[in-house]
């Protein structure tokens, strides 16, 4: 195998005894020699190759805090230059403030007792702190206005999730845009979704319902969400335009 692919003897090693996380640039060629050619297989072994980290943060929240399938998503976003969400009803998940985030999560996880949904809060607020410092990746929101509208937790709750919102719009790697009611029909109707990208140039389409979670990273995928994304953003109102709409609608909960 080093000689295929000219490589040194010691890091095909390392790659089989699992002391190095794996580039998939190196993937990619592994498969190759090995004959991997299935699309599915393929973007399976990428996936968990992006998504490996050896001790992850993420990895001490388990049990109902922390579902396997969202175990993979993490090791990705967690990999991530940059993200951008399309919310229908809800801000994107490192964005909520803790109360916000602790009123979704009680009202979806009907199984889980207190102590479940402390942790996946905690488990929340820990995606926020790596997510959102200032070597975090650029995050790129469009939010429709039924996110902003709809009153999670009681007025006081959703009040301060809006004026975090409005906190978030002045750091130098977030972008927040609103897509008002206004706009009628859009290409993205119905599809709530995230476009992951990462240092290597790759991107997947991430989607997620309540018990799994779905992958894309076939180039047709990409091309049609990076298109549909890009018509949100022309369509929605500028970020000071969104912003202004963010603070009216926090007012109104006052």
């Amino acid at each position: 195998m080093a000689r295929r692919l000219e490589w040194s003897a010691p890091k095909v090693s390392s790659i089989e005894t699992a002391r190095v996380r794996t580039h998939p640039n190196d993937v990619r060629l592994l498969m190759d020699v090995y004959e991997v050619t299935d699309e599915a297989e393929r973007d399976l072994l990428l996936q968990l190759c992006r998504g490996s980290r050896n001790a992850g943060w993420w990895q001490q929240y388990g049990g109902k805090a922390l579902q396997q399938w969202a175990t993979q998503f993490i090791g990705l976003e967690d990999a991530a230059t940059e993200i951008q969400y399309f919310g229908l009803d809800l801000v994107y998940g490192p964005t909520q403030t803790s109360d916000y985030a602790r009123a979704v999560i009680a009202a979806g996880a009907r199984d889980y007792d207190g102590d479940d949904v402390e942790r996946a809060v905690q488990l929340r607020g820990e995606r926020r702190s790596h997510l959102l410092s200032e070597d975090g990746p650029q995050v790129w929101m469009v939010l429709d206005e039924a996110a902003l509208r709809r009153t999670i937790g009681g007025q006081d709750v959703m009040r301060e999730q809006l004026e975090f919102l409005v906190e978030l719009s002045h750091r130098r790697n977030i972008t927040i845009q609103v897509l008002p009611a206004s706009v009628g029909a859009h290409p993205m109707l119905g599809s709530a979704f995230q476009i992951i990208s990462f240092a290597e140039g790759d991107s997947i389409v991430y989607i997620e319902d309540l018990t799994s979670a779905q992958y894309m990273e076939r180039g047709e995928d990409l091309r049609r969400y990076s298109a549909g994304f890009n018509m949100l953003r022309a369509m929605a109102l500028s970020p000071e335009a969104s912003q202004n709409m963010v603070e009216t609608i926090a007012e109104e909960l006052k």
